[in-house]
C-alpha cells in the first residue's frame, strides 16, 4: 500500500501502516492514521498530537491520486461518482471534495481535499464465534456493526467457513473489499467453491447467480431493505440462504434466522449472537 502514497506520506508514516486501519490525509490539515477507534497524529514514522503531526499539502494529494490512478483520472470517473476508489488487496480510498453535478447526479469530484484510505486486513477465524450456530447447515445470517467494527471480515471469513464445508457460495462483491479480485483473481482466500461477482450491484447480482451458478448460499456485503429483501425473499424461495451484513446498531428481525452484533472495536466480544425472533 505504501507504494501507493506520495513519498513525503510514505516517509512519515512508515512502519505504522503495519497495525493502522485507516490512512487520513486531509489538505492543509494533520496527517492522521486510525488504529481502531483512535485517530492519531503522525511524524516522521513516530505517532504524536495532532499539533506536532505532518500538515498534508496539496501535492501530497495529487502525487498519491496519480499513483492511484496511474495518472489517469479520467479512467476512473466512474469511481469517482460514488466517492471512492477501489485498490488491488481490497483497499478502499474515500474522496470528498468540490462536487460537479450533471442530470444524472454527481459527476465528478474536484480540488481534492481529503482521502481516506481503509486498509484491507483478512483475519482467518474472524468469524469462529458462528461456526457453532452453522454447523448444522446454513441458515440465513446477518452480521451487523457500526463503520470500523468489522463486518466485512467476518463475512469474508463466514464465506470461506462455508466454502470449506463443501458448500457452494455465490459472493456478490459490490464495492471489492471482501474478495479484493484484481483482474478476477481473489487477493483474500476466499475459499475453493465461491463464485465472486465484483462490482456489480446486489439485485442484478442475486439473478445472476440464481439463474447460472445454482449456489447453495449467497453472500453480500451492507445490504439495505426494499430491494434487497426482495432479492433475498426470491433465494430463499429457491432454497439458497443468505449471509449479510446490516450496518446498524440492532439486527433486524425479519427474515434472518441468526444474527450477530458486533461492537465498536474488532476483534471484542460480540454483543449479541444467537437466533432472531421471527
Amino acid at each position: 500500500m505504501l507504494n501507493y502514497l506520495a513519498v513525503n506520506l510514505k516517509t512519515h508514516i512508515g512502519s505504522l501502516i503495519n497495525s493502522a486501519t485507516e490512512i487520513r490525509v486531509r489538505l492543509g490539515r494533520p496527517l492522521t492514521l486510525r488504529f481502531f477507534a483512535q485517530e492519531v497524529g503522525v511524524y516522521m514514522g513516530k505517532v504524536c498530537p495532532l499539533e506536532a503531526a505532518y500538515i498534508a499539502s496539496e501535492r501530497d494529494i495529487a502525487e498519491t491520486l496519480d499513483r492511484i490512478t496511474e495518472a489517469s483520472l479520467y479512467a476512473f470517473r466512474e469511481q469517482f461518482k460514488q466517492g471512492f476508489l477501489m485498490l488491488p488487496g481490497g483497499h478502499r480510498v474515500g474522496i470528498t471534495g468540490e462536487v460537479s453535478l450533471a442530470e444524472s447526479g454527481v459527476y465528478m469530484q474536484r480540488h481534492i481535499s481529503s482521502l481516506n484510505i481503509r486498509l484491507a486486513k483478512d483475519v482467518p477465524g474472524a468469524a469462529a464465534f458462528l461456526y457453532p450456530h452453522l454447523s448444522c447447515g446454513p441458515k440465513h445470517t446477518v452480521v451487523v456493526g457500526p463503520p470500523g467494527s468489522g463486518k466485512t471480515t467476518v463475512l469474508r471469513d463466514l464465506v470461506r467457513f462455508l466454502s470449506s464445508s463443501g458448500l457452494t457460495v455465490g459472493l456478490i462483491d459490490e464495492r471489492g473489499e471482501i474478495a479484493a479480485s484484481y483482474k478476477g483473481l481473489p487477493g483474500f482466500a476466499i475459499g475453493h467453491t465461491v463464485d465472486v461477482l465484483t462490482g456489480c450491484p446486489k439485485r442484478e447480482g442475486f439473478e445472476i447467480l440464481l439463474r447460472g451458478m445454482r449456489p447453495d448460499v449467497i453472500a453480500t456485503d451492507e445490504i439495505g431493505f426494499g430491494d434487497d429483501l426482495e432479492s433475498m425473499k426470491t433465494a430463499s424461495q429457491m432454497g439458497v440462504k443468505v449471509v449479510a451484513t446490516w450496518h446498524g446498531t440492532e439486527p433486524p428481525k425479519s427474515f434472518f434466522e441468526i444474527g450477530a452484533l458486533l461492537g465498536p472495536v474488532p476483534g471484542t466480544e460480540p454483543l449479541f449472537v444467537g437466533r432472531l425472533d421471527s
